[in-house]
Parts: C-alpha cells; structure tokens; sequence
C-alpha cells in the first residue's frame, strides 16, 4: 500500500547496461530494498519499447516502399519534400531529428500516385534522402527508420554503429531500425490468453514477450515483397526478407505465453485512489519531519 516509485530508464542507460533489461529491473530492485529496507511487491511495465536493427542495402528502403507496409493504424497525412524547394533545401524536422514527429518543415504534397494508397504513414527525408516512415499514434506507435542516417546528426547512434562494427565488422549497408512503442492503454489492451491478465506486469511481459512481439511485426505491421502484387492485394504478398529478419528478433519457446488484443474499458476503484492519496500525504509528511 506504499505510493508507488515510477522510474524510466532512458536508451542510452540501457545501451551502456548491454541492454540487459532483466538485470536492470533487478539491480532497482535491490536498490529500492536498500533505500526503504523493503522490497518492492510488485513491477509494472508502464511503457515499452521495442525495437531490431537490420543490416539492409543501402536504398533498400525509400519513400517509394510505401505501399510495401500493410499496417493497422489509423490513417494519418503522408508527407514528402516538395519538390520546389530544389536539392540545396534545408533538411526537414531538424530540430526534433530525422524521426521527429513534426511534419517537415519545408513545402509537403501527397504525390498523386499514393493518393488512393495505404496512406497511413508520415514520411521523413533529411534533405533528399529517405529518413523514415511512422505509423499510428498515440497508444500505438511504428517506426522504421534508418540510424545510418541518424547517425550524421546524433552521436549515441554514432556510437551504437560503432559498437555494432566492433562486434560484426564493417557495416557494408544500411542499419534500419523497426521500433515500436506501446503505452500503458495497449499494454492494458494485450491479454494472455487463458489466464486474463495484461502484460502491464513486469513478468507477465517477459513471459508474453514472443506473443507480443510476433502480434506487433506479424499483424500490425508488416513489410512486404510486392512483386506481382497489386496495391489492393499488399496484405496477400509475402514478407519480406527483411521483415523475416525482424519478426525472429525475439524467440520464445512452446511456453511463452499467447495474447490477444482487446478494447477494454477500465473502472474506477475508488479504495485504492484513496490508499495511494493517503500514502502520498504520509511521504510528505516523512519528507518534512527529515529536513526539519
């Protein structure tokens, strides 16, 4: 019944801890039982990102691949460098990098050839050069990008790069990042099947990882090889390679445990409201009786 402790571990902590998420949560653990003599009873995943890098060959990806991604979010504007500002134009979305959510800031037009297609994407360039794609928004969120790029404008992805070559060698290609991000209302919406629990549970999540992950890259999102296929059948053409590559990012055995999706609407529990109010108020009053 003691307030919670609310802790975000940002990617270049994780990066610099090998990325070794279990460890992670226990060495918190273990420093919550120092700081207060009591270990934490319970740990809830409050949000969660996802994410495999994939050597590609340079151009593999560009704004051309739209129409390769079949996805599940929700329809969104496209947008692409206008074609008027010339090669010399500032690259767009500077200011919150290659990735930013922000539409560019340049000119943006819907070329007429996607106008009829799955437009449910934002498109990034830095200068004239293919950034990324981002699908949905809000619970939900897709990124494939490429951190080569992203490595001309951020040193943590220089040294991710760097640290990728002294592991595999001379990266020959592009390094494109799948990433998804998922919220605590999808998280709350992802329920294991037979048990009924979300995976807001910090061991429930490991457990489902697998599930989890074959859901986000199997049927939320998907890339495709379109030869062959028209526009309208891109959900009937086989992954990619490259997909393949990023749906095995996370293996689980026969014991993993299956989810499903579901819409569900939470109920207000009044009890533990008042609990964790009234928790608060003993913290404050903990708090001021040691400094005075």
């Amino acid at each position: 019944d003691f307030p919670a402790v609310r802790v975000e571990f940002t990617g270049a902590y994780m990066h610099r801890m090998g990325r070794d998420v279990a460890a992670v949560v226990n060495a918190l653990l273990d420093a919550m039982e120092n700081l207060t003599g009591h270990r934490p009873s319970r740990v809830q995943v409050s949000r969660a990102d996802l994410f495999a890098d994939v050597l590609v060959p340079h151009g593999y990806l560009r704004l051309e691949s739209l129409p390769e991604f079949s996805s599940r979010a929700r329809v969104r504007g496209l947008y692409s460098m206008d074609a008027r500002q010339g090669p010399g134009a500032q690259a767009p979305g500077l200011a919150g990098g290659p990735m930013s959510n922000t539409p560019p800031a340049t000119g943006v037009r819907v070329p007429e050839s996607w106008e009829e297609g799955p437009t449910h994407v934002a498109a990034y360039l830095r200068g004239y050069e293919w950034s990324g794609f981002t699908f949905g928004r809000g619970a939900l969120m897709a990124r494939v990008y490429s951190k080569t790029l992203e490595a001309k404008v951020k040193e943590s992805a220089r040294v991710l790069l760097r640290d990728y070559e002294a592991t595999y060698g001379p990266l020959d290609g592009m390094v494109v990042r799948a990433e998804f991000q998922l919220t605590p209302d999808v998280l709350r919406e992802m329920v294991v099947i037979g048990d009924g629990s979300d995976v807001r549970d910090w061991d429930t999540f490991l457990w489902a990882l697998p599930s989890i992950w074959a859901y986000l890259t199997g049927t939320w999102l998907v890339h495709h090889s379109v030869g062959g296929y028209s526009l309208d059948d891109v959900r009937h053409a086989p992954v990619s390679p490259y997909w393949e590559v990023v749906q095995g990012a996370f293996q689980g055995g026969e014991n993993a445990g299956k989810l499903v999706r579901e819409k569900r609407y939470g109920l207000v529990d009044a009890v533990a409201l008042a609990r964790q109010a009234l928790g608060a108020y003993m913290t404050a009053l903990a708090a001021m009786g040691r400094q005075k």
